[in-house]
């Protein structure tokens, strides 16, 4: 799928793109996984965009739903709002936007699944980004969360992980790895929490393997 970016489109992106930062690659892993052969989902992917509801510990209600090229602009305007101690959490690089085709490659169903969260009430603002993308290993998948800084400490990373793992299971993925930064106590307590076990770690980062049943 082409995404097209219209002249109205080119102007919002020229009016809120932060300059990029130069750092390593999306991930340390991304430039395997931009070549490497693409596997199968054990069971087919349901690509009906439904809304997942949740009700936060503070009853606010967000809704989760699959990520579409259509999410672009929203999702980097999440990049922009968001503090570069989350970022480098996430990418293990100062990342401040995502391009298009790291977008499509993202969305692409036959590479993994891409969620988009939104609070209920504000359709227009994206939250969080979650991400099972599939491993070179044939059954497992690579987890990843995004949250907008002032939704942390909240108890969404949790849900949205807990989702995340339901999904993971729908399509027969036996486990999925974390690789997160050392000091990124939130997501190492929600590995823990799932019962994660380290597989991997330096100075700098410390790799989970989640189980998916």
């Amino acid at each position: 799928m082409r995404l097209t970016v219209t002249p109205e489109r080119r102007g919002i992106l020229q009016r809120v793109r932060c300059p990029r930062i130069p750092g390593k690659p999306l991930t340390p892993r991304s430039a395997e996984k931009m070549t490497m052969p693409l596997h199968t989902p054990v069971r087919p992917l349901r690509l009906r965009r439904e809304n997942h509801s949740i009700a936060l510990p503070d009853g606010i209600e967000i809704l989760t739903e699959r990520a579409t090229v259509d999410d672009f602009l929203s999702v980097n305007s999440l990049h922009h709002r968001t503090s570069l101690d989350s970022l480098y959490s996430r990418y293990q690089s100062a990342r401040r936007e995502l391009t298009e085709a790291d977008w499509r490659h993202f969305t692409e169903a036959h590479r993994g699944l891409t969620w988009v969260t939104r609070p209920a009430t504000d359709a227009s603002t994206v939250i969080a980004v979650t991400q099972v993308m599939f491993a070179e290993d044939q059954g497992t998948g690579e987890l990843s969360i995004l949250v907008d800084d002032t939704w942390q400490s909240r108890g969404l990373g949790t849900e949205l992980a807990r989702h995340a793992l339901s999904q993971a299971r729908l399509l027969g993925l036996r486990a999925v790895t974390v690789m997160t930064g050392r000091d990124n106590n939130r997501m190492i307590r929600i590995c823990r929490f799932f019962g994660g076990r380290v597989t991997g770690e330096n100075s700098h980062v410390v790799d989970f393997s989640l189980p998916v049943d």
